[in-house]
């Protein structure tokens, strides 16, 4: 452990996964020929649409 501005610090751990990129998606893809979409996270559903100005917005 190092110390840092009076804390103990944890060493970087050499046994951590190798980065993996986020999974890309075209927003073509998920609309198609829709406006929005629903998307449910968990016990959740959000509304992703496109606006006029071709914007995403997210709405729970």
């Amino acid at each position: 452990m190092a110390l840092v501005s009076g804390r103990q610090t944890q060493p970087a751990r050499r046994d951590a996964p190798p980065y993996e990129a986020a999974r890309t998606l075209d927003s073509a893809a998920l609309f198609g020929a829709a406006r929005e979409i629903v998307i449910v996270h968990g016990n959740d559903r959000y509304i992703l649409r496109v606006t006029r100005q071709g914007k995403l917005l997210l709405n729970k």
